[in-house]
């Protein structure tokens, strides 16, 4: 998902469900959860945000690049709970499951 508004600010995120396409974030996303309350493992850095999850027995990877240092979290937490949602699985991120 692609996302531009006013001056040049925009989200840029991605997921992926398939086990194959996931494989590709092996060793991306750490060995312990990014935060506080998140779900599962995943790295949060200056310029991407990177996080993996069992849902259904696969792995769900949600990664957001380039965030914006006031719009990080927030956006991000409500776009992996989003995905995780659609899938039928489990929150990932700590409240922001009806954003």
């Amino acid at each position: 998902m692609r996302l531009r508004r006013g001056a040049g600010r925009y989200f840029d995120a991605l997921m992926v469900a398939q086990p194959r396409l996931s494989a590709l974030f092996d060793g991306a996303t750490g060995s312990r959860a990014p935060a506080r309350g998140w779900r599962g493992t995943g790295v949060f850095a200056d310029d991407y945000k990177v996080v993996r999850a069992d849902c259904a027995g696969r792995p769900l990877t949600a990664l957001m690049l380039a965030p914006s240092t006031r719009e990080t979290t927030p956006y991000f937490a409500a776009f992996a709970n989003a995905v995780a949602r659609r899938l039928g699985c489990a929150s990932v991120a700590p409240g922001s499951a009806t954003r």
